[in-house]
């Protein structure tokens, strides 16, 4: 019996220590909706070749990290632009960023938009990044879940996919200023 107890305070002590509780929470900004396990950190970046601003929410959790960005690009360019040009090229500024190697891209959509939803593995090896990204002229999304590289795309990931939505309009359509969704 005393082997028990000590094992259960062991156990305790080094979850009290090491183990923080998700506190997901419904977070709302710049015509999106998404479900977070904490309160976001706010940024943002200007690109100095483009003059294009990078706005990042993201929440850190242990050995996780939940982000959500986008930008907006100058509605002269979006007219030029097509949805798999954008996300392509997103695609391989993603994977030139981490300096890594793509494991895994497939198509997606989310209320008639087109997106890609694709793994990167770090070329240290030691982290997978999930990302799923969205056209929604002049506004391209990213959300990107990070873990240890051998974790599984896990249930709190799939949930923070899959509540991310633009916040509609009394028309139904998305409300940010939107061009053709066929785009």
């Amino acid at each position: 019996m005393k082997k028990k107890l000590v094992f259960v305070v062991i156990a305790v002590t080094v979850c009290l220590s090491g183990c923080r509780t998700k506190h997901w929470q419904t977070f709302s900004e710049q015509q999106f909706t998404v479900t977070m396990p904490g309160t976001p950190k706010e940024d943002q970046e200007v690109d100095p070749t483009d003059g294009i601003t990078t706005y990042t929410y993201s929440v850190d959790f242990n050995k996780e990290g939940y982000s959500v960005c986008y930008n907006d690009y100058p509605a002269a360019d979006v007219e030029t632009m097509n949805a798999e040009e954008v996300l392509d090229g997103s695609r391989d500024r993603d994977l030139a960023d981490l300096n890594g190697t793509l494991m895994q891209e497939g198509a997606i959509t989310l209320a008639g938009y087109a997106g890609k939803e694709f793994d990167i593995v770090s070329i240290e090896g030691d982290e997978v990044v999930t990302y799923r990204i969205y056209w929604v002229p002049p506004r391209l999304y990213h959300l990107i879940y990070s873990r240890p590289k051998g974790a599984p795309l896990s249930a709190d990931a799939k949930r923070f996919f899959d509540s991310f939505s633009f916040q509609k309009t009394s028309n139904g359509g998305p409300d940010v200023p939107v061009a053709d969704p066929a785009q």
